[in-house]
């Protein structure tokens, strides 16, 4: 079956690149429905590898410490080096550290979250370190302030933004940020929730959203 045609779905870093694909291929859009936004500036990149510290300090402290108490300033680099390590063990400590640490932030109640450790771990989870590692050690491949400034290529496209309040992986400062370059799009601030797709009032609205894009398609 030939799909000429599609709603654009993305959250977190699917968010960014929900928006780059559709600057790109705005004629086999539909609209968008977008959670927890990430533009992937430099502010973003330096607040989850530094600035969640002030919010949820004790797990930033064992992100931190895992690459040593003397490289703060170099917390990136530390990772990327040894997420790529060709010694597995190295590799996999360093994903469980990165998972861990994103994981304990991204939701209003942590107490629930899933906790890996070298017994664990599974491939994907490895994945998912490498590879946001990889993609903010070269600023996500794009220019500062590339997506707000081509915005006008999709802007006429309806958009549904969705962020938690408490988001602290991706502060809902980002989402009101595009929802205003954004002329038509619906912004939605979940008032009791963080970053997880999972938190019941994200999950609710994401499916609220889906069934207006149903109603606009058919």
């Amino acid at each position: 079956m030939s799909i000429k045609k599609w709603i654009i779905f993305g959250g977190s870093w699917g968010s960014t690149l929900a928006l780059i694909y559709g600057q790109c291929f705005p004629q086999f859009c539909i609209g968008f429905i977008l959670r927890g936004v990430f533009l992937f500036s430099d502010d973003e990149v330096k607040w989850f590898l530094h600035g969640i510290k002030k919010i949820f300090p004790r797990e930033w402290n064992d992100f931190k410490n895992h690459v040593g108490e003397t490289t703060t300033e170099n917390i990136l680099h530390e990772y990327y080096t040894r997420l790529n390590s060709s010694d597995r063990k190295e590799r996999n400590a360093a994903a469980v550290a990165w998972c861990n640490y994103e994981n304990a932030c991204s939701r209003l109640i942590a107490k629930d979250f899933y906790r890996l450790s070298l017994q664990n771990i599974r491939q994907e989870d490895l994945a998912m370190a490498r590879i946001e590692a990889h993609y903010m050690m070269n600023k996500g491949f794009l220019r500062e302030n590339q997506i707000i400034d081509n915005l006008n290529l999709i802007s006429s496209h309806p958009a549904i933004i969705i962020n938690g309040r408490y988001d602290v992986i991706c502060p809902i400062f980002t989402a009101m940020l595009l929802h205003e370059n954004w002329p038509g799009s619906e912004f939605i601030t979940i008032p009791d929730a963080g970053h997880s797709s999972m938190e019941p009032g994200i999950k609710s609205a994401l499916v609220s959203a889906t069934d207006k894009f149903k109603e606009i398609i058919t």
